[in-house]
C-alpha cells in the first residue's frame, strides 16, 4: 500500500510498531537496528532523521522511508504509551503525506490499540480462514471502545481458487 502511494509521488513513511515480532525491515531488505525503540529510549540524543532508512526501487522514482522497530525491549506497551512516542508521531506527521504504522495483532496485545488511538485512522487486517468471527468482533469492539477511527478492514491470504469453487466461477479475474 505504501509503495502504491509512493508511485503517486506521495511522501510515505512506514513505521514498524510491532516491537515483539517486527518484519517490516525484512520485507524491504533493511536493518532492524536504530529504529523506534532506540529513538524513544535515547531521550533526544538520537535524531529522527538519523534512524529513518530509505527504500528505493531501482530505475524508478519510487521511494519509501522506513522506521524500523529498533532494538528489542522488554516492555513494548510501556514504550508505546510514553509521551515521547506520541511526540515522535506528531513530528513525523509534519514531514510526510502518509504514514503507515504496522502493529502487533490487536487480539493478542494492547500495543495495536495504543497506537491506533494516536493514529488518524486504522485499517484492521484480518487473515482469512485463521481469525474467527468472535475474535474479529471483539477486536472491533475494543477499537470502537477506545474511540479509534476504523477506516475499514483488509482480508488477507484468501484462497482464491477455493472461493471460485464455492461460488461456481470458472475463470480468473486477477
Amino acid at each position: 500500500l505504501a509503495v502504491s502511494f509512493a508511485m503517486l509521488e506521495k511522501k510515505v513513511l512506514i513505521i514498524d510498531c510491532d516491537l515483539r515480532k517486527p518484519k517490516v525491515h525484512k520485507k524491504f531488505g533493511l536493518a532492524r537496528k536504530d529504529g523506534v525503540t532506540d529513538l524513544i529510549l535515547s531521550h533526544g540524543s538520537i535524531s529522527i532523521g538519523s534512524v529513518i532508512q530509505k527504500y528505493e526501487v531501482k530505475d524508478s522514482r519510487i521511494k519509501v522511508d522506513v522506521l524500523s522497530a529498533g532494538s528489542r525491549v522488554a516492555n513494548p506497551s510501556e514504550l508505546i504509551n510514553k509521551k515521547s512516542f506520541q511526540s515522535m508521531l506528531e513530528e513525523l506527521k509534519k514531514h510526510y503525506d502518509l504514514i503507515f504504522i504496522d502493529c502487533s495483532p490487536i487480539s493478542s496485545m494492547t500495543d495495536g490499540v495504543l497506537v491506533s488511538k494516536l493514529a488518524d485512522g486504522t485499517v484492521y487486517v484480518i487473515e482469512s480462514e485463521r481469525t474467527d468471527y468472535p475474535v474479529i468482533q471483539s477486536c472491533m469492539d475494543e477499537l470502537k471502545g477506545n474511540n479509534v477511527t476504523v477506516l475499514g478492514a483488509v482480508l488477507t491470504k484468501v484462497n482464491v481458487k477455493r472461493q471460485k469453487k464455492l461460488y461456481g466461477y470458472k475463470y480468473d479475474y486477477y
